[in-house]
């Protein structure tokens, strides 16, 4: 025990690491894709892999210019490596950009502090960054936020350096602009925008703009420029110059000025803001707005959090993920900031009603493995053994968090993350039970099992195209249209959503052989008169 407590308080990072990879492995593992975007990534890679594209991309034929390659190499890499697609390979193209970015703040927290931080207070932040609702989501998610994310950090870190004169900080003043680069070649403009203003604004906030010549100049656009022809030569070689208008074009402007998709109001982050930062919401948002206080890299930070939420808001398309890039440097204001303060009353009840909310959410799930209410009948797989246990864990972390939220912000944070870590990884293995509720994996399966040859013919389903990816081939969408289908009279079989079914079309599938996979129905049309 003494060899652990050495090792923990010699490497409290990578203690950390290896508990937050333990406890996700199993939803890594056994998770079937969401049919929303992670299944159309990979029926993208599928269309490109098969039509030998490497920096153009689409979707059944529609040109796909919403996300640059980068992201998409690394799944199509891993297609190639393994022969197949492997979610777990594929979760790991967020999670570690997650450790990435968790890593480099606790650095940079190490390096700015005149005290070095406590092995313990190092793993509480840790933990408090891997557990904040958008960050924990987007590290399992087989999306390309975190690795933007990772290279924004990136940016950010390679200016501060440069800038104090830390290590080779020569090295950093070309890094800088690469990473900002690759934050554009992963995700989009936000990933450029995003440190390009943060810098502008630390600068003219430290009323020294003379260094923007150093750090936003020549040097700095030309190596960008350089990699970005690179880019747009190479899509106009593939596709020519219609990609080329919708990517810097349709991508950019139409989206930032009068959104086609996810369009709110200016307000919107100010309400979504709060569910992001679960459950250390009370803890990070309010302190942020308490007098600043700091070193240099204190004030980048802050400076990143308020040129973020800005840009964000100042887009007409907006969805909470946007914000993902303000939420490693907001978790860690939260420790010079308690630094300076200390335990006051408002961070007292900011630790005490998270650790209330896991207690009482660790009783509830306990309770209703117990009761069994009938508004969970359909989800009979959450009331074994696992989901108690899960239960408990969380009951214990809350109330643990209860106890100590007088003493020790650190034990609260470990606590409650604990507890949500062990809880998800109980919960992890009961994952292919709910395979069916996520994703078309199971759905697909059965109708192949009904029809093995035969055509799909979908109904009320989001995005059926990709079930190409389970299927071989696309699917016949009806999409809202079931006088339609009567009409045509398809063969094969027919995936519709059950709460869909009409008295007309309960009526004209009399007879036929059916399965029932979660929300979805599955019928054999082997109908004589078809």
């Amino acid at each position: 025990m003494k060899a652990l407590v050495r090792y923990f308080n010699q490497h409290p990072v990578l203690c950390t690491f290896i508990f937050v990879f333990v406890c996700l492995c199993p939803i890594m593992a056994l998770r079937d894709v969401t049919y929303a975007n992670e299944l159309r990534y990979l029926s993208i890679i599928d269309e490109a892999l098969s039509e030998d594209r490497i920096v153009t991309f689409d979707n059944h034929g529609i040109l796909y210019a919403d996300k640059p390659p980068l992201f998409f190499w690394f799944m199509m890499m891993f297609r190639v490596l393994l022969g197949h697609h492997s979610i777990f390979f594929l979760s790991l193209l967020a999670l570690i950009p997650s450790f990435v970015i968790v890593a480099l703040m606790d650095r940079w927290l190490c390096n700015t502090q005149q005290v070095k931080p406590s092995p313990l207070s190092r793993a509480a932040m840790v933990l408090m960054l891997s557990t904040t609702g958008m960050f924990l989501g987007m590290s399992i998610f087989v999306r390309m936020d975190m690795m933007m994310c990772m290279f924004v950090v990136l940016a950010l870190y390679s200016f501060y350096m440069a800038m104090r004169g830390i290590g080779r900080y020569e090295m950093h003043y070309w890094l800088m602009p690469v990473w900002i680069f690759l934050a554009l070649f992963s995700k989009g403009p936000i990933g450029f925008i995003v440190p390009i203003v943060a810098i502008l604004g630390f600068l003219i906030h430290e009323r020294n703009p003379k260094l923007l010549k150093v750090y936003l100049g020549k040097r700095t656009w030309i190596t960008i420029a350089i990699l970005f022809f690179i880019w747009i030569a190479s899509v106009y070689q593939e596709e020519g110059l219609d990609y080329i208008q919708n990517l810097l074009f349709h991508q950019t402007i139409d989206r930032g000025v009068n959104a086609f998709h996810h369009k709110h109001p200016v307000w919107y982050y100010m309400v979504n803001i709060w569910p992001v930062l679960m459950p250390f919401s009370l803890l990070t948002v309010p302190m942020f707005f308490t007098r600043s206080h700091g070193n240099s890299a204190v004030r980048l930070w802050h400076t990143t959090v308020v040129v973020t939420f800005v840009l964000c808001s100042s887009f007409s398309s907006k969805i909470a993920i946007y914000l993902l890039p303000l939420v490693p440097f907001l978790v860690y204001l939260f420790y010079p900031h308690v630094m300076i303060y200390g335990l006051t009353r408002w961070t007292r009840f900011a630790l005490y009603v998270p650790s209330a909310f896991v207690l009482l959410l660790g009783l509830g799930v306990m309770a209703a493995t117990i009761v069994k209410p009938d508004i969970l009948s359909d989800y009979a797989f959450m009331f074994c053994p696992l989901v108690f246990i899960a239960g408990l864990i969380l009951a214990i972390g809350g109330a643990l968090g209860l106890v100590f939220s007088n003493k020790s912000w650190q034990k609260t944070v470990i606590s409650i993350a604990a507890s949500l870590l062990m809880g998800i990884f109980c919960v992890g293995f009961l994952t292919p039970k709910l395979n069916p509720w996520i994703g078309y994996g199971e759905v697909c399966k059965v109708a192949r099992e009904l029809s093995p040859e035969g055509q799909v013919n979908i109904l009320y389903l989001m995005r059926p195209e990709n079930m190409d990816v389970y299927l071989g081939s696309r699917p016949e969408d009806f999409k809202l249209n079931i006088d339609y289908f009567i009409e045509e009279k398809p063969s094969g079989v027919l995936i519709i959503k059950t709460k869909r079914i009409n008295d007309k079309l309960k009526t004209y599938l009399e007879g036929c052989e059916s399965r029932t996979v979660a929300k979805y129905s599955v019928f054999k049309l082997d109908r004589q008169d078809q």
